[in-house]
């Protein structure tokens, strides 16, 4: 019964160790910052741009925002790692960052300015949006 106990306390403490290695390793850096705008083909901000932040190693999706009226966007307290910023608006082609670090020395980053493009009339569905089929 004695060795019973101990080697579910056991258990216990390795499971308590391995979450907690997990937590740690996942903590955000704290005050880091994420910061850049978005802009269409003549150079004017665009609002309401949804921002994905992504892991550079994947695409996996970290985070979203969206750009507010001056076409501004920011992402704050992410953990230290490899990113890349993507920008999606309806009517426009997809835009992506160059990927960036975010780490301990480099807690503010400022994303080059993210350009849209009008998609062309033939790109995108082949069905019109505004008529409505019953």
């Amino acid at each position: 019964m004695k060795q019973n106990y101990i080697a579910f306390m056991a258990i216990i403490l390795i499971t308590i160790v391995y979450l907690n290695s997990k937590a740690l390793a996942q903590l955000k850096t704290a005050n880091s910052k994420i910061t850049g705008n978005v802009i269409d083909e003549e150079q004017k901000p665009l609002d309401y741009v949804t921002i994905s932040l992504l892991r550079a190693k994947d695409s996996s999706l970290v985070k979203t925002s969206i750009t507010d009226l001056n076409g501004m966007y920011s992402f704050e307290n992410i953990a230290a790692g490899n990113y890349l910023a993507s920008a999606t608006l309806m009517g426009y082609k997809k835009s992506f960052s160059q990927p960036f670090e975010l780490n301990d020395s480099q807690k503010l980053v400022t994303i080059p300015k993210l350009r849209l493009s009008r998609k062309q009339k033939s790109e995108g569905s082949k069905y019109c949006c505004t008529e409505a089929f019953y």
